[in-house]
């Protein structure tokens, strides 16, 4: 299944807040032209009208409407996910110290690697190196 683009969603959604197609196109710094082409090459992907264009005003259709809500929840998300990624890169890119008690449970031994790895997959050498350690 092919997916819209997400750079069509947000012009969607700068479309629905501003109500403009010159003001949305400024805030996300895009020509007018490019805006009203994504708009556009949506509504034909999903083969629904979402905007009734005027020469004075922008009005979404009920539909519009819902698909502009969606469509924000969806970069929320996305949002959310790049955020999460980019969190993870970061602790794995800053240096780290691992240090273990030889006074800890041998069961607590077994849990560390696998959580450590789970967070950052750049532990996973340390414990290919020393396996007999953990």
């Amino acid at each position: 299944m092919f997916l819209p683009p997400i750079r069509q969603l947000q012009y969607l959604v700068a479309l629905y807040d501003h109500l403009h197609f010159g003001q949305a196109a400024r805030h996300l710094n895009v020509t007018q032209s490019t805006l009203s082409t994504g708009i556009r090459e949506l509504e034909k992907f999903l083969g629904v009208q979402l905007v009734e264009r005027t020469n004075k005003s922008v009005t979404f259709s009920d539909l519009g409407k819902r698909i502009a809500d969606r469509s924000r929840y969806i970069l929320m998300q996305t949002e959310d996910l790049i955020d999460e990624a980019k969190a993870i890169t970061t602790l794995c890119r800053r240096p780290s110290k691992l240090a273990v008690s030889t006074r800890s449970r041998p069961t607590s031994w077994a849990i560390m690697p696998s959580c450590c790895v789970s967070r950052c997959p750049a532990f996973s050498s340390i414990f290919e190196k020393a396996p007999r350690v953990f």
